[in-house]
């Protein structure tokens, strides 16, 4: 690999171990500083621990690069979805949501997402049967079914 994309896929590696700040601004500074990279992961991985470590003024800035090159890619919707949800935007985040719904409709992290905005807009019934169908599809998804339980 070329310089650059070493020390992406470094900071990457590094990143999935530990996921601490300073390792996601190495991963930030890498990726402006190779435009040419167009490989997904770097930027989704990016995007990941940004919306993890609630930065989500940089995650929103990393999302818009994706979307330019990926406009339909889920994971990319769905970290935009809370990214939305976790600043109050519960319109902005639903449209994301529903989108990777209409394209993934086997994803129980969707459900889950889903589920977490019906909760925040007070929808308790529908956030119910949201989480049921995400432990439905993941029978040790312990996250929800901490809300289930």
């Amino acid at each position: 690999p070329q310089s650059h994309e070493a020390d992406i896929y470094k900071a990457i590696t590094v990143l999935r171990a530990i996921n601490s700040a300073g390792i996601v601004e190495d991963l930030r500074q890498a990726l402006g500083s190779a435009e040419n990279i167009h490989s997904l992961t770097p930027w989704l991985d990016l995007a990941k621990s940004q919306v993890k470590l609630k930065q989500l003024d940089n995650a929103t800035t990393t999302l818009n690069r994706i979307f330019q090159d990926h406009p339909d890619n889920p994971v990319a919707h769905s970290l935009a979805g809370l990214v939305a949800l976790y600043g109050s935007y519960t319109e902005e985040a639903e449209k994301h949501f529903l989108i990777v719904l209409s394209g993934s409709p086997q994803s129980a992290e969707i459900y889950y997402n889903f589920a977490l905005l019906r909760l925040v807009q007070s929808k308790y019934q529908e956030a119910k049967d949201l989480l049921i169908k995400s432990t439905d599809l993941r029978h040790n998804f312990y996250t929800a079914w901490g809300y289930l339980g």
